[in-house]
């Protein structure tokens, strides 16, 4: 006799056929439609079953969101009002539950739903007949739950829209608070994006106009944050929301209108519950009289990172920064310890920014010292330097262009050791430098010739006419650009300390405009930084700087340089040359970030010092970390690594570079 042997565990195709065509062919569960929901009589009520063969009727509302088809329904009748609770925990499936009233399938009024793994609450009203469904959250799956309805737990006294606690003040710190037993009312919008189920509300009149902070951090759930204006809740504006800030912490900033109500609710991610923390903090540094106060480091450096300038408002009266409208400024202030060499930038910055320096009282009434929109070197953030005076305090602004906005890096270098270049304003005329230019008073139509004037107008009719940048009435240096860019214009020789930092400025316009000069710093026969190239206008000093560390050197050849190939213009000013020490060595380089999206690459660019080792960081998503050591492991100033998709992660990359001690 031939004789057919099965293996444990496995099936022949024609057997694995006939399981599914009898799993196909069996009998839908009774309760599968609406009509025929099973009766729950008394309380607690318990049952073990499958959704499996079950089916969507047509008209059937989407539980929960879903629309999965595998529904089962149940009817009860409230005895009495009160809390009530539907769980499905320890159910093989993740299953979705709603609650309705209503006498027909296409005709339901939602009273409640959520995840039946998590806890579902409602408030029973006596004599009301209530119909329960049940289906899977996942498409395609069924499989066996396990469904309870039983007594709840009371809701929080701020359940309802209408019942919310009233916070006063321009800030708070809430804790004690939960949702257990709170519930999700009909009409109510998913808050952060998800459906939720628990959520509980407060108002806040806000006491005054700015941005203002809302957190709830310390809460022991995964929580969902939103705040809204609107008087029901069936008909509120959106104002600010968010699920996951900081693992599972909620964060949003928003712009508040003094004399506005706004509504603030907590929910749990798929209506997850617990104890909340809520803190309201008033507006920060977005006002110019809430100015965040600027501490030196060590007498030398100041650096924030992590301000997000996303609901920064400008104020009335405030002046367009580096000539840009603007429209979400923050402010610092910094009170100068002594005189010296202030240089301040957005290297860093995740967008385009505007920075300027003013003095003065109010926001109205300011004095501009400095601005810039793009450095020259490290387009689009921006940087500047400025003589600072002891004892001035200095008001700076840093806003996005057009209205930018995302993640601001401001850092703020201090040199207040006596200047080290000699004859660096002209007072002294042609003295104390030398260079590859040919010393020509006379007649300055030559290119590579060089004289020091008051006035560019005076030597030649068709430069600009305008005063030096010290006084406006001193001297300066005036070049008619040379072609060859391997002539100096300036040159001079410093001695310097090892292993010291030093800042290397100079102010400098084009004097012609046509084919604006470029031109290069270099410390001992090395590029320091990008090329630079000046404004097509005529008279507008800008300041360009660097920073050199000496390592191993004893001096500082110091020479700017030329790069140039037209033979018409490039005609320029130097004025105010510095070259000084730093009061201590630079500290551990500021934390860089940027992000950018994965399919694209990008280069990196953050201030370094020469013989420092640093590493790169991205952050997926904020959750989890991985480190990658630069292919170049020492990089100087203005350092830069292109990035690209080679490196793994999610669309949405944070970049970090930090120093290795």
């Amino acid at each position: 006799m031939k004789t057919t042997t099965l293996l444990r565990g496995a099936a022949t195709p024609f057997l694995a056929i006939a399981l599914l065509i009898g799993a196909r062919n069996a009998p839908a569960a009774a309760n599968d439609h609406f009509a025929d929901a099973a009766v729950i009589s008394a309380l607690p009520y318990t049952i073990s079953s499958s959704n499996a063969d079950a089916t969507r009727q047509p008209g059937e509302p989407a539980h929960y969101g879903s629309t999965n088809g595998h529904s089962v329904w149940w009817t009860w009748t409230a005895p009495s009002s009160g809390p009530m609770q539907i769980n499905c925990l320890g159910s093989s499936i993740r299953s979705v539950v709603a609650v309705y009233t209503g006498a027909a399938v296409g005709s339901l009024t939602p009273v409640a739903s959520g995840r039946g793994n998590h806890l579902v609450n409602f408030a029973a009203v006596a004599g009301t007949t209530y119909h329960i469904a049940l289906d899977s959250l996942d498409a395609g799956s069924y499989g066996s739950f396990t469904f309870r309805l039983l007594d709840g737990v009371a809701p929080p006294a701020n359940d309802a829209f209408a019942d919310a606690t009233v916070i006063t003040g321009n800030s708070c710190s809430l804790s004690g608070h939960s949702n257990a037993g709170a519930t999700k009312e009909p009409g109510e919008p998913a808050h952060a994006g998800d459906l939720g189920g628990k959520s509980v509300w407060w108002k806040w009149t806000a006491p005054a106009s700015g941005t203002f902070q809302l957190e709830t951090t310390g809460s022991t759930f995964d929580t969902l944050l939103a705040v809204y204006a609107g008087s029901s809740v069936g008909s509120l504006s959106l104002i600010a929301s968010n699920d996951n800030f900081s693992g599972m912490t909620s964060l949003v900033t928003f712009s508040a209108v003094a004399g506005m109500e706004y509504r603030f609710v907590v929910d749990g991610w798929a209506a997850r519950e617990g104890q909340i923390t809520l803190i309201l903090t008033p507006p920060s540094n977005d006002a110019f009289a809430n100015a965040t106060v600027a501490t030196l480091s060590g007498g030398v450096y100041y650096g924030v990172n992590g301000v997000f300038n996303t609901n920064a408002t400008k104020e009335a009266g405030e002046p367009n920064h580096a000539g840009n409208a603007g429209g979400k400024s923050l402010w610092w202030a910094w009170t100068a310890p002594a005189n010296g060499s202030c240089h301040v930038d957005t290297i860093g910055s995740a967008f385009n920014t505007l920075l300027a320096v003013y003095t003065g009282q109010a926001v109205n009434s300011l004095t501009e010292i400095a601005s810039n929109d793009d450095s020259p070197m490290m387009p689009p953030a921006s940087e500047l330097s400025f003589n600072a005076t002891a004892g001035t305090t200095y008001r700076i602004a840093v806003d996005g262009y057009s209205g930018a906005s995302d993640w601001i890096t401001l850092n703020l270098l201090f040199a207040p050791i006596t200047e080290l270049i000699v004859n660096g304003d002209f007072e002294a005329g042609n003295a104390g430098f030398s260079n590859d230019y040919v010393y020509s008073p006379a007649d300055m139509t030559p290119q590579g010739v060089y004289c020091v004037v008051a006035n560019p107008a005076s030597v030649m009719s068709n430069w600009g006419s305008f005063g030096d940048h010290t006084t406006g009435t001193g001297l300066m240096l005036l070049a008619n650009g040379d072609a060859n860019p391997t002539n100096t214009v300036w040159r001079q020789t410093i001695l310097v300390a090892t292993n010291a930092a030093y800042l290397f400025s100079a102010w400098a316009a084009s004097a012609y405009p046509e084919n604006p000069a470029r031109f290069f710093f270099f410390v001992n026969g090395q590029q320091q930084g990008n090329s630079v190239v000046l404004p097509s206008a005529n008279g507008l000093w800008q300041n360009y700087s660097v920073i050199w560390s000496s390592s191993n050197s004893v001096t500082a050849l110091l020479e700017i340089r030329m790069l140039s190939t037209e033979f018409f213009g490039n005609d320029f000013v130097l004025d105010d040359l510095s070259f000084r020490r730093l009061a201590v060595d630079l500290p551990p380089p500021h934390l860089s970030i940027q992000h950018v999206i994965a399919e694209a690459a990008v280069v990196l660019s953050w201030p370094s010092v020469l013989n420092q080792l640093y590493q790169l960081q991205w952050v997926p998503g904020l959750e989890t970390n991985q480190w990658f050591s630069l292919d170049a492991p020492r990089l100087g100033t203005g350092s830069a690594i292109l990035v690209t998709n080679s490196i793994e992660g999610s669309p949405r990359r944070f970049f970090r570079v930090i120093p290795v001690n």
